[in-house]
């Protein structure tokens, strides 16, 4: 009984000969999502197939560390992607690391204080046709 239950305690070490890529797990995390709305689904599948695929998608999931995340951040911002997509993209990234933690595909989540963009206040100005496009 003591094997079992520190076997408990001590996550085991992913094994790189049967952890999936990250596009395995993302798919199956996809199939996986109940209880989400059609467009939410939608969102998150643009989300895997534009951003998150195209970067990690051959990349063993428990190799992955969090400076290959934060490159990843440097890369959609170079991409000039609103903060707020570049924000939308981490959390669906989010979710699928904190997944394969709790499923022991990885050893812990490598998604640790990611720098990210902040997202400002959007000041809408409102069109007024009698003002000059100079002033």
């Amino acid at each position: 009984m003591q094997e079992r239950i520190s076997g408990a305690l001590s996550p085991a070490t992913p094994d790189p000969l049967t952890s999936p890529t990250f596009q395995e797990y993302a798919e199956g995390w996809l199939k996986g999502k109940v209880g989400v709305k059609d467009a939410t689904l939608v969102s998150y599948r643009g989300i895997l197939n534009n951003h998150l695929i195209p970067y990690f998608g051959e990349a063993i999931i428990s190799d992955i560390q969090r400076e290959d995340i934060q490159c990843f951040v440097r890369d959609l911002i170079k991409k000039e992607l609103s903060p707020k997509s570049v924000s939308n993209t981490l959390l669906v990234l989010h979710q699928i690391l904190d997944d394969a933690s709790l499923t022991g595909k990885l050893r812990s989540n490598p998604y640790i204080k990611i720098e990210r963009p902040k997202i400002g206040n959007l000041k809408l100005i409102a069109f007024n046709p009698m003002r000059s496009a100079f002033s």
